[in-house]
């Protein structure tokens, strides 16, 4: 599965906004606010839980908007056995994407735009007077088109449209950019049964580092773990239900006492040699330049490239020139590159420019703060040579 466009309507900081993606590497910069994160999770929740959605679809009441009327189709449940009555619920409360922006609130609430919706009086039961859904999310691969429609409180229509008959199983990760890792050590099992202030993709990244180890991980990733095992100085094991880096030369440490920059390439380390990270995978990676070494970004942009080409989609939200720049610089024609800027409009609604080529990309924030800084040093040493 490739992710190919997104579509908006009201949805966070989006008022309107329809995206085409790369296949390859996708690099998304903006100021903070303009909803760069809030994408990369729409499309990982969405991506994440599309088995779980589709077996709502096969097990449960189908319900599509079309011309701006709400059907019921293929209600074959007279009687909704358990299961069933489970799968009407999770359609109903929408808990596949509301927990990848709410750690305990069963709403809508964090992820529309427009609280108010206007003919949502028996929503389910009059489909004369119900409207269009005023907050949409569409998504759309190469293997199918989800649409979504919710409102701050409830779920409205879920409409699958699948494009192939044969379809691939992908893995899709989400990196955070906090670390969790460090803390893994009972953190799946509180979640579970606890009220806790982490999203979900805090508990799903820890359930993925913790896959065990391919035997023998493909020749493009290997040579991706060659890499980054140098970097880190050592590899990174699972010790019970938590994390260690075993170093050169016998020294094991507990992941939590790593460098906070080798912990992020530690955690990257891990998902590959289990294959969580491999061919097919979608890689969703918030802020990876924070806490290492700007001497190690173009490191970690030969790796990413490395991934692409072993067939990884990546997305990547950053804050980090040089980070930005070095895959400008560092990439091929075939590597697909693309960056978006996205960026605050009048109406405080998020917009959005995009190019393959980043020296070309307009409204660009990173650009503009490294000239600033650039002009704040001309004008220092100017100020200092004519005190002299």
């Amino acid at each position: 599965m490739t992710i190919e466009k997104i579509s908006l309507n009201n949805i966070t900081v989006f008022e309107k906004m329809d995206i085409a993606f790369s296949h390859g590497i996708n690099i998304l910069i903006g100021e903070n606010g303009t909803g760069k994160t809030h994408i990369m999770k729409i499309l990982y929740a969405i991506s994440q839980d599309s088995q779980g959605l589709l077996d709502i679809f096969e097990n449960s009441y189908k319900r599509i908007i079309t011309d701006g009327k709400l059907l019921e189709v293929d209600r074959r449940i007279e009687n909704p056995t358990e299961k069933e009555t489970e799968l009407t619920s999770a359609l109903a409360q929408g808990s596949f994407i509301i927990e990848y922006f709410s750690s305990n609130k069963p709403e809508f609430s964090n992820l529309v735009r427009n609280k108010e919706r206007t003919n949502s009086k028996n929503k389910f039961r009059d489909t004369e007077e119900m409207s269009l859904v005023d907050n949409e999310i569409t998504l759309e691969s190469d293997n199918e088109i989800f649409e979504i429609g919710v409102v701050s409180d409830d779920l409205i229509s879920i409409a699958h449209k699948q494009k192939v008959k044969n379809k691939q199983k992908n893995n899709f990760i989400f990196i955070p950019a906090k670390d969790i890792i460090s803390h893994s050590k009972g953190f799946v099992s509180t979640y579970n049964f606890r009220e806790i202030a982490f999203d979900k993709t805090y508990y799903d990244i820890i359930l993925n580092a913790q896959k065990g180890n391919l035997k023998k991980p493909e020749p493009e990733m290997a040579e991706c773990l060659k890499i980054l095992e140098n970097i880190i100085g050592g590899k990174v094991e699972l010790d019970g239900d938590q994390f260690v880096v075993k170093k050169k030369g016998g020294l094991t440490i507990e992941f939590n006492y790593e460098a906070e920059g080798l912990k992020k390439l530690g955690l990257l380390y891990r998902l590959i040699s289990n294959g969580s990270i491999s061919k097919g995978a979608v890689l969703f990676w918030d802020e990876p330049e924070s806490n290492i070494n700007p001497i190690m970004a173009p490191i970690v942009v030969d790796v990413l490239l490395k991934l692409r080409k072993a067939g990884v989609q990546i997305f990547i939200a950053t804050h980090d020139y040089n980070f930005a720049k070095y895959f400008d610089i560092k990439s091929a024609d075939d590597d697909k590159l693309k960056f978006y800027s996205f960026f605050k409009g009048n109406n405080n609604a998020v917009n959005y420019v995009e190019s393959e080529d980043y020296s070309s990309l307009e409204n660009n924030p990173l650009e503009e703060a490294d000239t600033k800084l650039y002009d704040d040093v001309v004008d220092k040493a100017l100020e200092d040579n004519k005190n002299e």
